[in-house]
């Protein structure tokens, strides 16, 4: 098997191999086989799939589809992150609804925002600002959402595996409705 073969050359190479075994004799397709096997490093009836099978259709090339973004996460995020902070962390309607009131605070406390930024963020929708906040999350530069849980403490962990004492209940076997005592 050549491990350096390229996923082009191999796919080459299975081509061809396909070809000759669609009209070779049994005897002929079991020397085919080898062949793959030897080559591909392929298991035999993974050999036999392979050279059995239709050739793949060819591949179009990936469309694009949709409107390009009209923001810019890059540039909105470092602002738009305090905002969030210091507002409570709320949902991007709220926030949405809060951005023409905390950009002039936010202007006079730490910077002023170029006017076309400041236009982006202003004309950014609710929605916009919920994909940001996704996004934001997914590359771990902001926790958008609540953090996860934290485990229980190991006192309270066991607290559903203990036996309370009680007396101990069977399943009957038909989903849990009707209960008896074990015996």
């Amino acid at each position: 098997m050549h491990t350096d073969m390229s996923t082009e050359t191999k796919q080459q190479v299975l081509a061809r191999l396909r070809r000759r075994y669609a009209t070779a004799g049994w005897e002929h397709k079991a020397k085919l086989l080898d062949q793959a096997a030897e080559l591909l490093g392929y298991h035999r009836k993974a050999a036999i799939c392979a050279l059995g099978a239709p050739p793949p259709p060819p591949r179009a090339p990936a469309l694009v589809l949709g409107r390009p973004k009209s923001y810019h996460p890059e540039r909105l995020l470092p602002v738009l992150k305090p905002i969030w902070f210091t507002a409570f962390q709320p949902c991007g309607t709220r926030l949405h609804a809060l951005l023409p009131a905390w950009l002039p605070a936010d202007e006079a406390d730490h910077r002023r925002l170029d006017p076309d930024l400041r236009q982006r963020l202003l004309a950014a929708s609710a929605r916009t600002l919920d994909r940001l906040g996704r996004a934001a999350a997914r590359d771990g530069l902001t926790p958008w959402r609540h953090p996860p849980r934290q485990p229980l403490a190991p006192e309270h962990s066991d607290s559903r595996r203990r036996d309370r004492g009680g007396p101990r209940l069977a399943r009957t076997g038909h989903g849990g409705a009707g209960r008896r005592r074990a015996r």
